[in-house]
């Protein structure tokens, strides 16, 4: 069963060639016989989930580079197990004017080369003063501080996806492939096993959070507890909630607003870690547009994902097993939903709707009602 996306909800075809000075041109920078190379990573976990498309094709062209991966300490346990990475250094700001975290975890490094996934100027600047070879977009005033600054047209769409791709392929002059995907390492195992001891299985994960900074990508909790209740009696599957530490009261909500238990996994001492390998083994998941909703996808994970006033072709995975909802399906496609908030407001996808989505992709085998 094909549960990609519609010919409706095909995202637009793009290049993954950033327009301007064209590969091949020069040189590109990162060639095999660099010792070491430091990728710093995104800030946010769907950014950073998406940005593990780069390192396979990283390792292919430089098989005999050290790739260390730079990640936040808050995000760095997506990276667990992922095995064209040879180490990861981690750094923890201190407040929002701080450079000096980065700047010694890079150094530390002691990089050949540096190739910047983040498009900060503060990510541009501490390049500048640990390596001599420094790759990135050139955005926000960081052209002086790059050694290849990599051109960008506003009026060119590519999903995160594909500008992660097109930043690699200037580097190496070569074309990327594949989609994101994680791995679990032995400690996220571990935790996985501890979480899910009495859970259920197969079970249904909930991810009803979103970023403070959106809280109107957030679907209402008592739908997700609708849902939660319809497909439980419809198939005797359980539900476990997901969050991260701040997400108490949202999911606290949900559990409320439902007729059946909802396991509370926060409270049981989910980490990032475990959340890797609850939404891995899951029969499903139903997920605002948020960081879980890209770790599912990493897995495999068959996913209902839903899109409020953000337009879901930004981080679409064409290949990734997931139904999308959006609040406004006929929205045209020249239009984005980031620009129509009142049209694309989440609460406008119904319950009803998520409900044939996910029994669309539930297995046979997990159908069967209860007796």
């Amino acid at each position: 069963m094909n549960t990609g996306a519609t010919p409706s909800q095909e995202r637009p075809k793009v290049s993954l060639v950033c327009t301007g000075k064209e590969p091949g041109m020069m040189p590109p920078p990162l060639q095999p016989g660099i010792e070491r190379l430091v990728v710093v990573c995104p800030n946010w976990v769907g950014d950073m989930v998406m940005g593990t498309v780069v390192f396979p094709t990283l390792r292919d062209h430089l098989p005999g580079t050290r790739i260390t991966a730079l990640a936040p300490l808050k995000i760095a346990r997506l990276l667990d197990g992922i095995p064209t990475i040879d180490a990861c250094e981690t750094f923890q700001r201190k407040g929002i004017f701080d450079t000096g975290s980065m700047m010694h975890a890079l150094r530390s490094c002691r990089p050949d080369a540096v190739l910047l996934l983040v498009n900060t100027l503060r990510s541009a600047l501490c390049a500048w003063r640990a390596s001599p070879v420094r790759i990135g977009y050139a955005r926000y005033g960081r052209s002086p501080f790059l050694t290849h600054p990599v051109p960008t047209r506003d009026d060119t769409w590519k999903t995160t996806t594909e500008e992660y791709a097109t930043l690699v392929e200037w580097a190496l002059g070569r074309e990327l492939t594949g989609v994101p995907v994680l791995f679990l390492g032995d400690l996220d195992l571990q935790e996985t096993e501890t979480i899910l001891e009495g859970i259920d299985e197969p079970y249904i994960a909930l991810c009803p959070s979103s970023s403070r900074e959106r809280p109107d990508k957030r679907w209402p909790s008592e739908r997700f507890a609708r849902v939660a209740d319809h497909l439980h009696e419809q198939t005797g599957l359980s539900a476990v909630a997901c969050g991260g530490p701040d997400d108490g009261n949202v999911i606290s909500s949900v559990i409320e607003a439902a007729r059946h238990p909802i396991a509370n996994l926060p409270r049981m001492g989910l980490t990032l870690g475990s959340l890797k390998g609850v939404l891995s083994q899951a029969a499903l998941v139903i997920a605002n547009d948020s960081g879980p909703r890209h770790v599912a996808n990493a897995f495999g994970t068959p996913l209902v994902s839903l899109f409020g006033p953000t337009d879901y072709r930004r981080t679409w995975t064409p290949s990734a097993q997931e139904i999308p909802l959006r609040a406004d399906p006929f929205l045209p496609e020249d239009q984005v939903a980031d620009t129509h908030p009142r049209a694309c407001r989440i609460d406008r996808i119904p319950a009803s709707d998520v409900c044939a989505a996910a029994m669309t992709l539930l297995a046979p085998g997990t159908m069967d009602p209860p007796s």
